[in-house]
């Protein structure tokens, strides 16, 4: 047996140093046998054409690779964010990254790009690639004035991305904020 993709070689011994290997008509005692499916080889000797020829079967069986493909948690990830990633179409698997299991969690940005390898029942093994779109973080920046006097406002802005959310109670879902200074009394 062998696996999609590969070969065999045989070795083969008779009384007679000369083989012929049908199909493909091959001429050797050692012939490397790579078909695309399972094939079935009529191995003669000296040849078919010979009074005296001997001939046996030989059946190689080819076996299908696994269909592997990796699932991400997302197609795109912030550098330096979570990312879950799934092997699926193996039965066992060995990632670039040492884990060898069918799921792992890496940091985006990590690697630039993860593989796996899976190796079916029949022990044929493929090999799956993902590369993550990795997000850069955005630069922020806020502009406005970092002094204020009491009884006034100062307006801050952020710039350097695309949505902001400001840490306040309530939360504010804008580029800009107003801020109003508190009096405060010390006992």
């Amino acid at each position: 047996q062998i696996c999609q993709g590969g070969s065999t070689t045989m070795s083969l011994t008779s009384n007679s140093p000369s083989f012929a290997i049908m199909p493909g008509n091959i001429n050797s005692a050692n012939p490397t046998l790579s078909p695309s499916v399972t094939t079935t080889y009529t191995i003669w000797s000296p040849s078919q054409f010979a009074s005296c020829a001997a001939s046996t079967v030989v059946t190689v069986v080819v076996n299908p690779l696994p269909n592997i493909a990796i699932a991400p948690s997302s197609p795109t990830a912030c550098s330096g964010g979570g990312l879950t990633l799934t092997a699926t179409g193996a039965l066992t698997y060995s990632w670039s990254i040492g884990a060898n299991s069918s799921s792992i969690v890496t940091l985006a940005g990590s690697a630039p790009c993860y593989s796996v390898s899976g190796s079916n029942a029949s022990g044929c093994t493929n090999t799956a690639v993902f590369c993550p779109n990795i997000l850069a973080a955005p630069q922020l920046s806020i502009a406005g004035s970092n002094s204020m006097c009491l009884g006034s406002s100062v307006t801050l802005t952020a710039s350097g991305a695309a949505t902001y959310t400001w840490n306040t109670l309530p939360l504010i879902i804008s580029p800009t904020i107003n801020l109003l200074p508190m009096s405060m009394q010390v006992t």
